[in-house]
């Protein structure tokens, strides 16, 4: 026999049952328990009295109803809430921040996951030839196109096992029962669990069947299904289902033709969808067959949380250009006007397909330009503080995923283009400019990969390469062009963190030859204090640990200092530029004797004297620290 909730439920369940009730049906003691637990804990309509221990226990529950709330809430909002929460409400804020921390499909590399949250949110069903309102049943399954039921795909609890279909609460003579009870189904292969094969999800759809249940055991077997409701997981364009609520019709039928999918899947599952097939009109003109749209009414709401299953045409056409290479251009524009969480919930797989339009088209440019500003994008996207935790998901990809060992090629020519073409590209080089790091990881990361694939093949042209790029930096950074100051700012600022990874494949001595003529080019009196920072940042790099190196950058670095101070330019900048100097050279992780640093052999260390004793009188006003020993017997020397 059937299990009923009333509508006054006071005058149909035993405080037992109730507890009993909260124990085995999760969705009961989330949805229903809170707004009743004190009316129920305390109403003097009770017919039997609470013994204490189960006055307590359902105490507990209701507490543990109210935390289960606060994490289910997110799936069910919906405008038939009978409570509005005010601006001042203390839950809804929680709510919001817990909906916000989750708007992001957050995975680690290599995990995937495909679910789909559906919500049984209400329905509306007329009473028909009865005099009083139906017992209504609700019964959820998943079928494919052929009408097979789909097994184990619905999990109604975290930990459940799968099952074959579920059935929802009754509400006893209720008109418009209001469920709000989710269940999981899973698009996803698993050791432990069958479910829909990801490549069957477009061939899927929900099915819900509509029965009276009477309370009389003889009537309820003889109850057949009287109407049925459903709706395809993937859209015409290939999209999964739309997030969101999801009004859909019921139709009516012979029991038996209601699971005839061959019929009722040709027919429109949405409103929207029968005003899409008829615009004109308005009306229904589609052939029902044997079937009619009936006045009762049911919705559902569906979250999809999923690696593979995307909502958005523009991210799919991408990910799926292959099946028609005539609209990539398009794509690649469009991938640019994709939502920031979509892109990210789908990092691997999007940059997994730019880098193979980029090898299977390795004889054209003709999409070198697109992939490389769609790849600027998503390194702008998880550079947002929104996506920042994507960091370690994007490096990741770049150490163990990425394997296109020709990129570094087609990479370096669309940078050196738009440095080539700065006063008429600006936007686009300063979006480039402030992806550099990443840039030149992916561009690292194909060159050794090449290497290892055929041992150092074409180092001169790579190194060439190089060297062009840094002379089109150069040319950028000492033209007088209008309209380019914010791009030479944006290459002092990026460029000293292509350093440490650029080292591995370029010679370190002549990359700090080529960055001091970088640096030199900088206009006289201009970009003083970027310029600074940069050579700050380059003394933190590993370059400057290296002696050879050194030997190369701490000339240009004294010489620039000297300058500077003498000119009274930027005397803060210059002074940490010079702290930093001097705590590298007298760290320990420096195995050298500080005097020898100071002078070196050559005779420069000369400007470093020459700095240090302009940097103590332009500052002779203000607190110095102390002198190392070493720094104060060359200034007397010097």
């Amino acid at each position: 026999m059937p299990c009923f909730f009333s509508s006054s439920p006071c005058s149909f369940l035993s405080p037992l049952c109730l507890i009993l009730l909260t124990l085995f049906h999760p969705f009961f003691l989330t949805y229903l328990l809170p707004p009743l637990s004190s009316s129920i804990l305390f109403s003097v309509r009770f017919s039997l009295p609470l013994p204490h221990s189960l006055l307590r226990l359902a105490g507990v529950l209701s507490r543990l109803a109210l935390d289960d709330a606060i994490l289910h809430r997110q799936l069910n909002i919906s405008r038939f809430s009978p409570r509005v929460a005010g601006e001042n409400d203390f839950l809804q804020n929680v709510i919001n921040k817990v909906i916000a921390a989750k708007e992001v499909n957050h995975k680690g590399q290599g995990d995937v996951r495909n679910d789909i949250y559906v919500t049984l949110v209400q329905g509306d069903f007329d009473k028909g030839s009865k005099t009083t309102p139906k017992n209504v049943e609700v019964t959820m399954s998943v079928h494919d196109e052929d009408g097979k039921k789909l097994e184990n795909v619905i999990f109604p609890g975290a930990g459940d096992e799968g099952i074959l279909e579920y059935k929802s609460v009754i509400y006893y003579q209720v008109k418009q029962p209001r469920w709000f009870e989710t269940i999981k189904v899973t698009a996803l292969y698993s050791t432990r669990r069958v479910a829909i094969p990801i490549e069957d999800v477009n061939r899927s759809h929900l099915r819900f069947t509509f029965k009276h249940r009477s309370s009389q055991d003889c009537k309820d077997k003889s109850e057949k299904s009287f109407a049925l409701s459903f709706v395809k997981l993937m859209r015409y364009d290939g999209t999964t289902l739309r997030d969101g609520e999801h009004d859909l019709i019921v139709y009516k039928a012979e029991a038996k033709k209601l699971e005839d999918s061959v019929m009722y899947l040709s027919l429109a599952s949405t409103k929207p969808e029968m005003e899409e097939r008829n615009p004109l009109s308005g009306k229904n003109s589609q052939s029902l067959g044997s079937f009619s749209i009936s006045k009762d009414s049911f919705q559902i709401s569906t979250l999809v949380c999923s690696t593979k299953l995307t909502q958005n045409v523009d991210l799919l056409g991408l990910l799926k250009w292959r099946s028609n290479t005539s609209l990539l251009q398009q794509n690649l524009r469009h991938l640019m006007k994709v939502e920031g969480g979509e892109v990210v919930k789908f990092l691997q797989d999007t940059l997994d397909a730019l880098f193979n339009i980029m090898m299977e088209n390795s004889d054209s440019e003709t999409f070198d330009t697109l992939v490389f500003d769609a790849l600027v994008f998503i390194i702008g996207l998880i550079a947002d503080r929104k996506f920042h935790h994507f960091n370690p998901v994007l490096e990741t990809y770049i150490s163990k995923h990425f394997s296109a060992t020709l990129a570094y090629t087609k990479l370096t020519k669309v940078l050196k283009n738009y440095v080539d073409h700065a006063e008429k590209q600006a936007e686009q080089l300063l979006k480039a400019l402030k992806a550099l790091e990443y840039i030149f990881k992916f561009i690292v990361r194909s060159r050794v990969l090449f290497n290892q694939l055929y041992e150092n093949k074409g180092e001169s042209d790579f190194m060439e390469s190089l060297r062009s790029l840094f002379a089109s930096f150069n040319a950028m950074m000492n033209s007088s062009a209008d309209g380019t100051g914010g791009v030479k700012g944006a290459a002092l600022k990026y460029v000293p963190t292509i350093v440490n990874d650029l080292k591995l494949v370029f010679d370190p001595k002549e990359l700090s030859k080529l960055f001091s003529e970088f640096i030199l080019k900088v206009p006289q009196g201009r970009l003083v204090k970027q310029k600074l920072n940069c050579i700050i940042d380059i003394v933190h790099s590993d370059l400057f640990i290296q002696h050879d190196c050194r030997e190369i950058l701490l000339p240009l670095m004294t010489e620039q200092l000297k300058l500077h101070l003498e000119n009274q330019e930027e005397l803060e900048s210059c002074c940490q530029l010079l702290s930093d100097i001097l705590e590298v050279l007298y760290g320990k992780d420096v195995d050298i004797n500080f005097r020898t640093l100071l002078l070196p052999p050559n005779g420069s260390g000369e400007c470093v004297i020459s700095a240090f004793t302009t940097y103590v009188i332009a500052c002779r006003s203000t607190h110095i620290p102390d002198i190392p020993a070493d720094l104060k017997s060359a200034s007397s020397a010097g």
